[in-house]
This record gives structure tokens, C-alpha cells and sequence, in this order.
């Protein structure tokens, strides 16, 4: 009888227990670490992505609706977000909110780190994960994360069951500076302040004499001394007439 008793103790205890860790464990089997790192793999750092935060979009039910695969969800957003406006578009019209009142940042390293679970009313969850802060000529692409999928195409699992995203990067070229287009019509000049006595638009400068005017001057003068001599001959003449 005691042997019954303490046979039904120990069942009871490992009961309670299992009970008690149910929950905890579900929890633990159905969320997952998901690892953002900015460089691309093999470890190279890209140029402006110091700064680089990320928003978390849950896409679940948009994915059911449409009946989109992870492949044909990932085709469509990169789409969207190759075209200017559209992505954010996109978010406003299917009404989708950001998970993360606050952007996740980045560590030393490069790396941004979240949870996220792998199913959504005992279905797949799928996430859409956005980037902003790039200050370089690289635009980080988009990423579609389906957790419950262990590899798929961004992500890959290392030994601690920890989902690491890898950066894939959009180029982007710097228009080329336009020449500017040659005016049809002349600036204008800037006016010069205006000479008293002297009319606007008349050249300023001194005017030399030409050679005709020079010698008509000299001619003239030549003739007024000739008077004079006679009109001074002819008083000496007088006055000589005079004492005799």
C-alpha cells in the first residue's frame, strides 16, 4: 500500500510539472532571435550604414489573402520599393503599422537584433523588415522573414537556433551634374553711374584733335597776328608823321 502511495506521489509530481512547463516551453519553441547584420556576408562593411535602423511589419494575413509564397512576397515588395513613393504607398493602403514603437538600432558590430514568433494563429507568420538611416550610395533591400521556415531566401540558422539576416544592398547612382544652358539673350550690362554734364551711352573718354582742325587753328591764329601787325604798324606810322 505504501509502495502504491508513493508510486502515485512521484506521478503526480512529474504531472504538475509537465504542467507547468507546458507553456513556457511552447513560448520558447514558437519565438525566435532574429540577427540583422549590416554588412554583407563574409563580414565586408558597407559604406553609410553607421547610422541604419529598422522597422518590423507583420504581413502575415497580407500574405494569406494574396496567397503569397515567400518567393512571390519578396518579387513584389522589391518592386514596390524599387519604385520612389510607392512602398510607403503600399504600407499606408494596407493599413500596416510597424510592430516597434522604436527603431532598432544597431551595435558596434553592425548588427540589430529583435524576436519575433514563428506562427500566427496556428499558421506561418511572415514579416516585412525595412531599413532607413543610410547615409552612402546603398539602399539596404527589404526583407521578407518567414521564421518558421529554417532556411530560407535571406536567412540562414547557426547552432543557437538564431535566425541571421544578411544585408543585401541596392546601388544608388548620383545623377550626373547638368550643364547649364546657354542664355539667348545678353546679360545686361551693368549701368555705370552717370557723369554729370555728360549724356548716358556717351563715351566718357578725351577726343584728340584731328589734323584738318589743327591746322584750321593755326591758320586762324596767324591771320589775327597779322592784324594786329598792321594796326600796329600803322600807329607808328602816325606818330612818326606826328613830330615831324
Amino acid at each position: 500500500m505504501k509502495k502504491i502511495k508513493l508510486f502515485l506521489a512521484v506521478l503526480l509530481t512529474f504531472l504538475i510539472a509537465g504542467i507547468t512547463a507546458s507553456p513556457a516551453q511552447a513560448i520558447e519553441d514558437t519565438t525566435v532571435e532574429v540577427l540583422i547584420h549590416t554588412k554583407i556576408e563574409g563580414g565586408e562593411k558597407v559604406q553609410g550604414t553607421e547610422d541604419i535602423t529598422f522597422m518590423l511589419y507583420d504581413i502575415t494575413s497580407w500574405c494569406k489573402a494574396n496567397n503569397f509564397s515567400e518567393k512571390a512576397a519578396k518579387e513584389f515588395l522589391l518592386d514596390k520599393f524599387s519604385k520612389t513613393g510607392e512602398m510607403q504607398e503600399f504600407l499606408e493602403s494596407e493599413d500596416l503599422e510597424a510592430l516597434n514603437e522604436t527603431p532598432i538600432g544597431v551595435d558596434a558590430q553592425g548588427v540589430a537584433k529583435t524576436t519575433v514568433d514563428r506562427y500566427q494563429n496556428d499558421q506561418e507568420a511572415a514579416y516585412l523588415i525595412l531599413a532607413s538611416g543610410e547615409t552612402g550610395n546603398y539602399r539596404f533591400l527589404p526583407v521578407v522573414l518567414f521564421p518558421a521556415q529554417l532556411h530560407t531566401m535571406d536567412t540562414m540558422v547557426d547552432s543557437s537556433e538564431q535566425l541571421m539576416v544578411y544585408g543585401k544592398y541596392l546601388e544608388i547612382e548620383e545623377p550626373a551634374p547638368s550643364e547649364p544652358t546657354p542664355s539667348s539673350e545678353e546679360e545686361p550690362r551693368t549701368s555705370l553711374p552717370r557723369t554729370q554734364g555728360v549724356t548716358e551711352g556717351t563715351t566718357t573718354r578725351k577726343t584728340l584733335p584731328q589734323t584738318n582742325d589743327v591746322v584750321t587753328n593755326y591758320l586762324a591764329i596767324g591771320g589775327l597776328l597779322l592784324i594786329l601787325g598792321i594796326l600796329g604798324l600803322r600807329n607808328n606810322t602816325k606818330k612818326i608823321r606826328g613830330n615831324e
